[in-house]
């Protein structure tokens, strides 16, 4: 597969969907594999390998071969699965989680830990709720000790556990219950104590930390909303927004902006080779401190599904830069599907990286054909901003729907109204946050910059909220995002209509 895109009758170039289809059979696989037994699913990718190397042997059309690759990427899938949830099996964690035991145990934070209040359904007593994944490295029970390396989901209901750093070790004790069907960790520990940390976390993270309180500390002095408003643009930090505000933004199709996504990545890369290229740096020295930025991004910003895929893919653009060997963008992304999905086959099945790969899925493929079709009535310039917008939400509609996202009417004009002001307050944020351990005065100045942008994107996320029918109520679930799947062919249908498109 060389990535070359083929150009069409019209002219127009024709994205190369050649990997697209190994992509979707890797992540079709896994999902199909994550409820089958370990020897299930070891057993299905191994009978997958071998009907895909029958298929090159004997088959070497290049369709039987894309048939193969799907095959094999599906296999590979499988085995993946299998032995990851193998490994979770093995050991004595899943045996004291069903008999329910309670255990003592050192773990290390594998993410931050997340806040989440609730209403409890017998009595009616609010509660509040700290959930952190980690590693178990020593468990003590029934006089008892293992030396391990498991996942498990910590369930805290002691507040004492927010603003642990990932990598931190932590002494604590708790009950373990069995996980519910298709987690990736082999047990839930349920937890009430505080805990009793061992040590500090690794240097990396304590200096991430460090910069995001200084983002924190900076934004303070910005009036309530864009000083809440600004840490959630940069590092996903949502915990100063009220639930209006974030209701907002979810009813505007805005809710991208407050969880750390790919936009931001590429925003960041984006200005580093933009101001390398001014010092008239070479490409290998761009590529170079393009890719340092984004590593740092992701480690301040922490690595959501979204991120890492911005990321891997960004770094596969910069390497081909490096290299004089640039590959089409949707060739990027579907080998950053797969490499993401064969590392960490949990991300299969978490909504953000789902509406990351999504969204960026119809701005490459979606997106070109759309701005032809309004560049004949509109501007080009108009087209493409509409374009844009149009073709990430159409495309991700179906999983916010499934999720319980609704459906907005308003997300297209929201978000080209959005549009400006994200990457100024992105770049400014960031600088605050860089810039607060050394200068904080100068990551105020930032701030301040910054918090211009932050109040026009609260005022589109309440006007746009405000607008009648913003956003329409969809079946949730798997039913709803394929009733919707089925309507958008009837919407295509319409706008070829006159009286329909008006």
């Amino acid at each position: 597969m060389t990535g070359l895109p083929a150009a069409g009758r019209t002219g127009h170039t024709v994205p190369d969907l050649r990997l697209l289809l190994p992509a979707a059979a890797c992540w079709l696989g896994l999902l199909a594999s994550a409820r089958l037994p370990p020897p299930a699913a070891m057993s299905f990718g191994a009978a997958g390998g071998a009907v895909a190397t029958g298929l090159v042997l004997r088959r070497r059309r290049p369709a039987a071969l894309l048939c193969a690759a799907a095959l094999l990427a599906a296999s590979a899938a499988s085995v993946v699965c299998g032995i990851r949830a193998a490994a979770r099996a093995d050991g004595p964690i899943p045996g004291l989680a069903r008999s329910g035991a309670i255990a003592e145990m050192t773990v290390t934070l594998s993410g931050d830990p997340v806040r989440r209040d609730g209403v409890d359904d017998a009595t009616g007593r609010r509660y509040t709720l700290v959930i952190a994944a980690a590693q178990v490295l020593e468990l003590d029970s029934g006089g008892r000790q293992w030396r391990l390396r498991q996942p498990v989901l910590l369930l805290a209901y002691n507040t004492g556990w927010l603003g642990l750093l990932p990598s931190q070790h932590v002494r604590t004790a708790g009950t373990l219950v069995p996980p519910r069907a298709g987690d990736t960790v082999a047990a839930v520990v349920r937890i009430r104590g505080t805990p009793r940390l061992l040590g500090r976390p690794s240097a990396v993270q304590r200096a991430a930390g460090r910069l995001r309180d200084g983002l924190r500390q900076a934004a303070a002095g910005l009036p309530a909303g864009p000083g809440a408003l600004l840490p959630g643009l940069v590092d996903g930090d949502t915990t100063g927004l009220d639930a209006a505000t974030v209701a907002d933004f979810r009813r505007t199709g805005l809710t991208h902006l407050v969880a750390v996504s790919g936009t931001n990545v590429a925003i960041i890369s984006g200005a580093v080779l933009a101001l390398a290229r001014r010092l008239r740096a070479g490409p290998r020295l761009s590529g170079a401190l393009a890719a340092l930025a984004v590593v740092g991004f992701v480690v301040l910003a922490r690595p959501s599904g979204s991120v890492l895929r911005a990321a891997v893919m960004g770094g596969l653009g910069l390497a081909g830069l490096v290299l004089a060997r640039p590959r089409p963008a949707l060739t990027g992304l579907c080998a950053a599907v797969l490499i993401l999905l064969l590392a960490e086959p949990s991300l299969a099945v978490q909504a953000g990286f789902a509406l990351s790969v999504l969204a960026t899925l119809g701005l490459l493929v979606l997106a070109p054909g759309m701005q032809r079709l309004l560049a004949v009535r509109l501007p080009r310039p108009a087209a493409a901003a509409i374009a844009v917008p149009a073709a990430a939400q159409l495309a991700c509609a179906p999983v916010i729907a499934m999720i319980g996202g609704g459906t907005s009417l308003v997300a297209v004009p929201a978000n080209l109204l959005a549009a400006p002001a994200v990457a100024p307050a992105t770049v400014l944020g960031v600088l605050s946050a860089s810039t607060a351990p050394i200068a904080p005065w100068v990551a105020r100045c930032c701030a301040e910059l910054a918090g211009l942008p932050c109040a026009w994107l609260l005022v589109v996320a309440h006007v746009g909220a405000r607008v009648p029918l913003a956003n329409i109520g969809w079946p949730d679930g798997l039913c709803g995002a394929l009733l919707l799947v089925g309507c958008l062919p009837a919407l295509a249908w319409a706008v070829r209509h006159v009286i329909l498109r008006r």
